[in-house]
């Protein structure tokens, strides 16, 4: 009894090891999405788990259907993380399934092509072999931390071409069939030194094969990333080159205005002597309307947000909205320059193609300890606050939907959140329904204000 129950959970460990690795692959090359919380991977989990034990339960470790549940699984998955395209995403394991096999015949064919022996047959060779596998899977686990944030950073931006995906999907079937052939090598009609050599050949040709399609598919894929970090710092030099022109012309009003303040002077000196207070009031008032005009620049505290801030609000000026900024962003403020810019610009290009016909913007900033809070908030119309991040309602959806998901990828980048909510009038009223977006934002000890 004790010998079948470790037989089971030696085999689950192993179906659940090529899961793992299927997904994987669907996730790093295929840039297939992921479940996002823990209570579908948990339901997720638990379905696999209970099927394969049930399985194995009942046609045994070596039964058919025990060995197809993973890919069956799989295939599920696919369909389930998918928005469209759920029918063709479940037969995704088949090609995938394939990129899985090359390496596997390769590391499980050597033992076989240097004794002549497989290794089902070599006794505890293949359980080295699993415990080799985890191995390495916890150990890239471990050390690919920085390559998984980075990963996710990018993921928002890249996309297989159509061209890619057909690539990868006959790579994939052609590996699958390689693989078969890999395992059925020693029934050919040959030698066994023969089979042997067609068995090293083989695997090592189907590895390089997967390894240069992976390679070219990820460079082809990466340049709209690329292209949006470009387009990202375009759009930071052009916030960069209006916000210093509005300065220099404010800058140069100012200088205009204390040339003139000694005859100003003497025309308040001459109104107070004659005892012509209206007069006085009246032209105090105007001096009061100059010295607004001669500054009009919204200031945060940081010159990279004071440029964002600055360029869309000459923007806001032309469509007759207000922007209101309530707060100071810390100094020194530890957040990179292309983070600072994509919190900014998205979260104000939002607000502003909200309102096409004029109304307010309204900016607030906060520090408290290490927690730095950013609330941009707008007239909400008939705007939704529940539409999935990476989404969009406009007809141009390949080209928009990408702000909320950048500003996200922000914002977790310094263990923050992004958060969106309508806020309703009060008691039911009809005022006026407000759309409110937080960012949180979690900065160094050593940093705080």
């Amino acid at each position: 009894m004790a010998a079948e129950t470790g037989k089971i959970l030696y085999s689950l460990a192993g179906a659940a090891e090529i899961l793992i690795v299927l997904i994987l692959i669907s996730r790093y090359i295929y840039l297939e999405p992921v479940f996002n919380t823990r209570r579908k991977w948990a339901l997720f989990w638990s379905i696999f788990l209970f099927g394969q034990t049930a399985l194995f339960l009942t046609v045994g470790t070596d039964g058919d259907l025990a060995v197809f549940w993973p890919l069956a699984v799989f295939g599920g998955y696919t369909s389930a993380v998918r928005d469209r395209h759920r029918a063709r995403g479940f037969f995704l394991f088949l090609p995938v399934t394939g990129f899985l096999i090359a390496p596997a015949s390769l590391l499980f064919g050597i033992p076989y092509v240097l004794t002549g022996v497989r290794v089902s047959d070599m006794g505890n060779s293949e359980l080295l072999l699993d415990l080799l596998i985890w191995g390495l899977l916890l150990l890239a686990l471990w050390k690919s931390r920085e390559a998984r944030r980075r990963f996710r950073a990018e993921a928002a931006h890249r996309r297989l071409g159509r061209w890619e995906r057909n690539l990868l999907h006959g790579t994939g079937l052609f590996l699958l069939a390689i693989g078969v052939m890999i395992a059925g090598g020693e029934e050919l009609p040959v030698s066994e030194e023969a089979a042997r050599g067609f068995t090293l050949l083989a695997s090592v040709a189907a590895v390089l094969l997967e390894v240069s399609v992976t390679a070219l598919v990820q460079q082809g894929n990466r340049r709209s990333y690329y292209q949006y970090m470009a387009d990202l710092n375009r759009s930071y030099l052009r916030a960069e080159l209006k916000h210093f022109q509005a300065r220099r012309e404010s800058d140069t009003r100012l200088r205009m205005f204390r040339h003139d303040i000694r005859n100003h002077l003497l025309c308040i000196r001459e109104l107070a002597d004659r005892g012509n207070y209206s007069g006085l009031s009246g032209y105090i008032g105007e001096l009061e309307g100059r010295l607004e005009m001669a500054d009009t620049s919204l200031h945060c505290g940081n010159d990279i947000g004071d440029a964002i801030l600055n360029e869309k609000n000459m923007l806001a000026v032309q469509r007759g909205i207000e922007i209101r900024l309530d707060g100071r962003l810390p100094s020194p403020l530890p957040v990179d320059a292309a983070d600072i810019c994509a919190l900014f610009a998205n979260a104000l290009d939002n607000a502003l193609e909200a309102q096409p016909h004029g109304g307010w913007v309204r900016v607030r900033i906060r520090q408290q300890g290490q927690m730095l809070s950013l609330v941009f908030e707008n007239p909400a119309g008939n705007a939704r606050a529940d539409i999935p991040l990476g989404h969009t309602e406009k007809e141009d959806g390949e080209e928009h939907g990408f702000g909320l998901l950048n500003m996200e990828w922000a914002a977790r980048k310094y263990q923050g959140t992004l958060r969106r909510e309508i806020l309703e009038p009060p008691d039911g009223g009809q005022g006026e329904r407000i759309y409110r977006l937080e960012i949180l934002l979690f900065l160094p000890a050593e940093n705080r204000a």
